[in-house]
């Protein structure tokens, strides 16, 4: 694995607790809301998982900004768009 994908991976897991901090969030809020659990969000927000398309897609929905999510997402498994 690359040292890009690696730091885009990290990069995904940060952007991620910070978004969900920002919005006054718990995990488990967070996870309700977009259909996951929360250990599923622990697990990403931790970098030991790494976020599914459907994770991805879901948390643009939530935050109205998809693209980014997507983006970000894609980045983090190392796919170019």
């Amino acid at each position: 694995m690359s040292k890009t994908v690696k730091e885009n991976r990290l990069f995904f897991s940060k952007y991620l607790s910070t978004v969900r901090k920002m919005h006054g969030l718990t995990q488990e809020e967070l996870a309700k809301g977009i259909g996951f659990t929360g250990t599923m969000v622990s697990h990403i927000e931790h970098n030991r998982r790494l976020p599914s398309v459907k994770f991805c897609a879901a948390m643009g929905r939530k935050f109205n900004d998809k693209h980014i999510w997507m983006g970000l997402g894609a980045a983090a498994h190392g796919w170019e768009l």
